[in-house]
């Protein structure tokens, strides 16, 4: 499970979820979001908080950069300036996972950060499985209106058929979420079933030391 940009609703209503089935996440932050729309997002003191206590805390640029409006040497420098305050902050080697602001990507933007990360996630759904290229990661989106019980069983049964890895993200943990929110109800869903189906619920980047890539 992870949270990309991140509101702060995730944090408050997200983790107690996670929590209670002792799940971990993957927190893909761009630290220059601050109360954009008037939605507050993650502080240090809920990024420091989420890193001690076993979570990913993963890199999204700084400004949320647009690829498709700036270039990738723009993009790169953003990440790069998100990486090195996240460094700082957690005083640590820096993220080892990347995910691509609005799901835009090229040839070119994956080649200029892979040597950076180990990962690089893009919103492009599918189930990860068999050969997979690790700078192009894909995943499901759920948000307030894909995030139904059906449609999580759905997913769930389609990478149990493919023997994979699948990743699911979401922004913010909402009671009255937002189009890119999931609600309390769903998130609980998704862990409970998993939990149920015997799927372990990894970070990113520990999933890929278990698969041992």
């Amino acid at each position: 499970m992870t949270f990309d940009d991140v509101p702060l609703s995730a944090f408050q209503h997200g983790i107690p979820i996670l929590a209670q089935a002792k799940a971990k996440a993957t927190f893909y932050v761009a630290l220059g979001l601050k109360n954009e729309l008037g939605e507050p997002y993650l502080g240090p003191s809920q990024i420091v908080s989420l890193h001690n206590d076993g979570h990913e805390i993963a890199c999204h640029t700084y400004s949320h950069y647009r690829l498709s409006v700036g270039d990738i040497d723009g993009l790169a420098a953003d990440a790069r300036k998100n990486r090195e305050e996240l460094r700082q902050l957690l005083n640590n080697d820096g993220p080892e996972s990347f995910s691509f602001p609005f799901g835009e990507l090229s040839f070119a933007a994956k080649k200029k950060l892979q040597n950076s990360y180990k990962s690089l996630r893009t919103s492009r759904p599918g189930v990860n499985h068999g050969s997979i290229d690790l700078n192009c990661l894909r995943a499901y989106s759920l948000g307030s209106r894909n995030s139904t019980r059906d449609y999580i069983m759905i997913l769930l049964d389609k990478v149990e058929r493919k023997n994979g890895w699948l990743i699911l993200y979401s922004h913010g943990v909402a009671s009255n979420p937002g189009p890119y929110d999931i609600t309390p109800d769903a998130l609980d869903c998704i862990v409970s079933e998993c939990g149920r189906r015997g799927m372990r619920m990894l970070p990113v980047a520990r999933a890929l030391e278990s698969m041992r890539f």
